[in-house]
This record gives structure tokens, sequence and C-alpha cells, in this order.
């Protein structure tokens, strides 16, 4: 709803299709959405509500299409790739001594590593910068911006982009409906708003050339992370703006009517009694068997 009162209302188009691609620091998530006008044909086409919107603008319709969740770990392939960096260059005399695949390597390189990102990266120097491998004495590596760019940050965005579109296409979101925005929100590292604003044009243009949509069509969310919640709290305060036209999933309950069968109370009890002389009989026959 945040996107339709933003973005859609004033289009002139019957119905548009706008992906929003949730961004988390391990997991993604894609929803795609249809927004359509709905004609109320009992008002005057310029009518207007106390809002300045007209009645076009007024009825109108959002629901969710296709969606799709897939984990995605960015900053473990960030550090997947540092690592493989630090490997390939010298960064202390206890180098070989390290075991990449211990997990307290790990865990103080990704430390470390994500408190450089936080508070000293920034893109507009390509000053080489220290950043400590492991709390060893003098054990850091020295890199400059465009290696933490070119080595680090462009293959796991590569990765990134390819895992949207590849899941994207097997549950369907993209296959049957024309785009007409893509919209990113959330965070995939903390960082800087000029560093992260950089990276976010990186991934918009890598994102482009893997739907093939021209760059324009995507953009980031002005409100990342709370458009749900800005979407909801909106429909609280206007609820007549948005009808829904059709249902996502309808039930169906098959009744059947039998014809009330007269009570044979008479013949029950026949039968009953029936049975019960049949089995004093047979336990007669099998005593008088045994004192013969």
């Amino acid at each position: 709803m945040y996107f339709e009162k933003t973005v859609f209302t004033r289009k002139k188009a019957d119905s548009n299709h706008f992906l929003q691609i949730s961004l988390y620091h391990d997991t993604c998530h894609l929803s795609l959405h249809e927004s359509s006008k709905i004609i109320d044909y009992g008002a005057p086409a310029n009518e207007t509500s106390g809002f300045g919107e007209t009645t076009s603008d007024i009825f109108r319709n959002v629901r969710s299409m296709r969606s799709a969740t897939f984990k995605f770990n960015f900053v473990s392939t960030l550090v997947r790739n540092l690592n493989l960096f630090v490997s390939n260059s010298a960064c202390c005399k206890d180098q070989k001594s390290h075991d990449t695949t211990d997990s307290g390597y790990i865990l103080e390189l990704t430390s470390n590593f994500l408190e450089y990102v936080k508070n000293k990266l920034d893109f507009n120097s390509n000053e080489a910068e220290i950043i400590g491998v492991t709390k060893s004495p003098g054990c850091q590596i020295s890199i400059t911006k465009y290696e933490v760019l070119e080595h680090i940050f462009w293959p796991a965005i590569r990765e990134l982009t390819a895992a949207i579109k590849s899941n994207g296409m097997r549950r369907n979101v993209f296959r049957l409906f024309n785009i007409d925005k893509i919209f990113l929100s959330g965070t995939l590292i903390e960082a800087k708003k000029e560093t992260y604003t950089f990276l976010e044009k990186i991934i918009i243009k890598n994102l482009s050339e893997v739907m093939n949509v021209k760059q324009g069509t995507i953009s980031s969310s002005e409100a990342s992370g709370i458009e749900a919640l800005l979407g909801a709290a909106y429909y609280g305060n206007h609820p007549e703006s948005f009808t829904e036209r059709i249902s996502r999933r309808s039930y169906a309950v098959q009744v059947s009517g039998f014809k009330r069968q007269a009570y044979r109370g008479e013949d029950i009890e026949n039968q009953i009694e029936g049975r019960k002389k049949h089995e004093r009989y047979y336990i007669q026959h099998r005593s008088n068997k045994r004192l013969y």
C-alpha cells in the first residue's frame, strides 16, 4: 500500500506490477504485487475526496501475486572473499599457521572486517587502509578501496543478483508479468550512508543487467525496511481507499441431503434376541458333548 500511494496513485494504467526486493544480511525476500484501478461507475469521474484525490485514485486494489524467500548470507560471502584475499597476501609471519577452516579464526576475521566496513570504509579515496586479520599483534593486511571493491564486494554482489534472478525465475516471480517498478528495501551490511548508497548503485547496475531491465526501473526505497508499517498506518487511517477485488483463495463446501429412514426398533430387537438364542444353544451343545 505504501508503494501504491507514493508511486502509482497518479498512473493512468489500469494495473501496474511492482517487485519489492527485501535484502538482509542472511536472507532475501521477493514479493510481486499488482496495483489495480477500480472504477466506480456510480460516481462522477471528477469527484474528489477530502484528501484531494479523484475517484479513480480513491478506488484501487493492491494484492500480492507471487513471493519467494531464500537464504543468502551476504556477510559470510564477503568474509569468504576476504579470506581468499588474505590467503594470497602477506599479512604476517604467522600467516602459514592460519587455520582458515577454524571457527575462531573466521569469527575474528568477520568481527574485524565488519568493524572496518562500519567505521572506516569510504570509496571516495583510494588510500590503503589496515584491516586486522586476527588479534595477534601485527596480524593485519594493507588493502586499497579498489581491492576491497574488486576482490570482496563485486564477487558477492554478482552472486547475490544471480541468486535473485535464479530464485525469482524458479518460483515464477517475474516470468508471467511485465514489471513496471522494482524497489530495493532493507540493509545488507552496516556502513556509512555514502558507502552503502554507493554499494546500492552497484547492486542496481548488476540487477538491471541480469534481469534485462533498464536501470531506471530499479530504485532504492525511501522508507527502507518500514514500508509495511507505513502502508498499515495509511490503511488504518483511510480504510476506504483500498478494496480487495479478487480473492486469492476460495473455498467450496458440498452439502448433501438424505431422506430420514424409519426406525426399525422391533426388527433390531428380534435380531438381538435371535443371536442370544443361538449363543445359548451353542454353549449348551458344547457342554453336552463334553459329558459324553
